[in-house]
This record gives C-alpha cells, structure tokens and sequence, in this order.
C-alpha cells in the first residue's frame, strides 16, 4: 500500500513465525552524495540504530535488549535505514521503536560511534573510494556506499542533519513488515505511525559522468595494486555482479595476478563492475593484456554468466522470503529486474579502464 503522504508499505504474513520485522529505508542515499558528503549516509543508517536504546527508553520505559529486540543498519547503493526484529507479541511496539528510530535524529555519542565504525568499514576494501570516484565522480555512493575516508572524518552534526531533511520524508520511504500478524493490519498501524513524517520529494534519476579515464596512477602504500573497471549501459544489477565474478575468476587464473576483491551494480540505466588486484610489478605493467586475455576467455558465456546471475538472484530472493528479518529488508527494496543478458554483453563488450597504485617512493 501507499499512504496519503506518499510512504510505500509491504507486509506479508508468515503464520509459523515467532519473530516480527520491521525494515524502514529511504531511496537514494549514497546514490546521491556528492564527494564532499560521501559515507553519510553509512553513518546516517548506523547512528539511526546505534541510537535506538534511547528511543525505547524515552519513548517505550524499557531497554532494547528486555524487548527481545535486535537493531541494525540497512545500507546499499541506492538507499539506507534500519531494520528490526523481536518477538511477535511485541510487533506494535517494535514497529513504533523502527519508525522513530528511523526518523529521529541521531545523538551526538550516536554519531560518533557510526563514525568510527564507519572508517573501519570503508578501510576494508584499499582502492574502493579511487575507483567510485574514477566510475561516479559527481555520485561516488552509487558505486561505493561505505563512504571515503577522508569525508568520514570530516562531515560534522550540521552535515548529517541537513542531509537528513532531504532523506528522512514520506515520499522517499519503505517499509517492509514479516511476521505472523495480518499483512493489513500491519501495514495500517505503520501508516499511522508515519502519517506526521514530512512529505519531501521522490528520488530524481541522476545521469551518470562520461566514461573514466583509461588509466589514473596513484602513489598508495597498499601498492602495487590496480582496478580495473567497466561501465556500460545496463540494469541489472546482479547480472553486473554476475560479470564481475566472472572476470574475477578469470583474471585470477592470470600469472603474478591475485584478486583481492570485486564488485558490480546498476542504477539509472548504467551497469558497472570494477575487479581489484594485487599484482607484480611485471603483471602491473602488462596488466590490459591480461584483461583482454581474461575477457576473451570467458565472453563465449556471456548469456550463460547472465543465467547464472539471474538464478542466483531468484533464489536469494526465495530464501528472503522464508524468515522475517531477511522478508523485510526485501520488502523495503525495490524490486530487482533489468535485462540481465543485455548487461552483460555490454560490460563484456566495453572498454576496461585502469586505476593503478604503485608504492609511493
């Protein structure tokens, strides 16, 4: 259903479950920070649940942890929010604890601690915020949500706060309810629960930025390492993912190369996928030969690559829909789709570019 206000709600019943879960998320979010704000919404969605104990104290007289509650922050290119799961006897409560928690905002010890869990997140993947930003300069979240260091450590309360005004309305909101309690009578206590929430305005496509360059250098200590990345018209998102396995496993096969991680994804009519390397130096040099060595050997199977990728996403969504917890974080999605063979063909068919890190002497 959708409300007057404009908040789309999704409740299915499951009758065996003894749990209750309730995922409010906003559209947009990192699909929409500029670099000076990139991670705000990471740390938005984190400090949003950090903060519940709070709430259920002030607003409920107990502690999350009598509830039988389990908080936690829901993030992805294209949106952010919270999720939260307790027993079924307690769904009216819980679904109040997630809609206020969702809109309020955040303490400063909250947002501290998002912060700092944050950082840690975004330091996992060396190279991640180079190669969203060489993909996305304008929009760096839609392809690497976790945020850049450096913005982290500098976005302040005002930051969060201001962005948060434009997140934090009816028109850009989804709830997801699972749980044993009738799917309508569900969905008619969250929409009063979110009548007062402001209206603001949808999500507006964003063009993407003109190709990257074919080849960036970096001095970085994390070196010698290097991404290679594809972009091309496509919207499928799990099929770009498909692709990017493919070309994982492929360049892995390739001498003096080791993977260290891969990505992929596809929003406003644009896939992508980006591969991440550790290499030797002489597999550094040479490494757009064995790309296209890599790419040759597997673009006999692109419609196969796509398949695979489409059957993945059907039964990811299958076991979604068998427990509460993982039913609403789908439900507050929006659903998949795309042309998974189409994407493919075109990452498969476009031209690599190149982020390279080598020590800094």
């Amino acid at each position: 259903m959708r409300t007057e206000q404009g908040v789309r709600i999704a409740a299915r019943r499951l009758p065996d479950a003894a749990r209750v879960a309730i995922a409010v998320r906003f559209d947009g979010g990192p699909a929409r920070e500029t670099p000076p704000v990139h991670g705000v919404s990471a740390i938005s969605a984190r400090a949003a649940a950090l903060g519940c104990p709070e709430v259920a104290a002030a607003e409920l007289g107990e502690s999350v942890l009598a509830m039988g509650a389990r908080v936690s922050p829901l993030l992805d290119t294209e949106g952010w929010g919270i999720l939260v799961e307790g027993p079924s006897a307690r769904w009216a409560s819980l679904a109040h604890l997630a809609t206020r928690c969702a809109a309020r905002s955040p303490g400063a010890s909250a947002i501290e601690a998002a912060r700092a869990a944050t950082i840690a997140d975004a330091r996992r993947r060396p190279l991640a915020t180079e190669a969203a930003v060489a993909l996305a300069p304008r929009a760096p979240g839609r392809v690497h949500p976790a945020g850049d260091v450096a913005s982290l450590g500098a976005l302040d309360p005002a930051d969060l706060s201001r962005w948060r005004r434009t997140q934090v309305v009816a028109a850009r909101a989804r709830v997801g309810f699972a749980g044993a309690i009738p799917a309508g009578r569900a969905a008619e206590h969250l929409a009063r629960l979110t009548r007062d929430w402001p209206l603001g305005t949808a999500r507006e496509a964003l063009p993407w930025d003109a190709a990257p360059e074919a080849l960036t250098a970096r001095g970085r200590p994390e070196g010698p390492m290097a991404v290679v990345m594809w972009s091309a018209p496509g919207d499928a998102a799990a099929a770009a993912r498909g692709f990017a396995d493919a070309a994982a496993r492929s360049l892995a096969a390739e001498p003096g190369i080791e993977v260290a991680w891969q990505a992929g994804g596809a929003s406003d009519g644009r896939a992508w996928a980006t591969v991440a390397l550790r290499a030797e130096p002489d597999a550094l040099d040479a490494l757009p030969a064995h790309t296209a060595r890599a790419v040759r050997t597997i673009a006999h199977g692109w419609d196969a690559i796509a398949d695979a990728a489409a059957a993945e996403e059907r039964e990811r969504r299958a076991w979604e829909a068998a427990g509460p917890r993982s039913l609403a974080a789908s439900l507050s999605r929006p659903a998949p789709g795309g042309d998974a063979r189409a994407t493919v063909r075109g990452l498969g068919g476009a031209t690599p570019a190149f982020l390279v890190a080598r020590p800094a002497r």
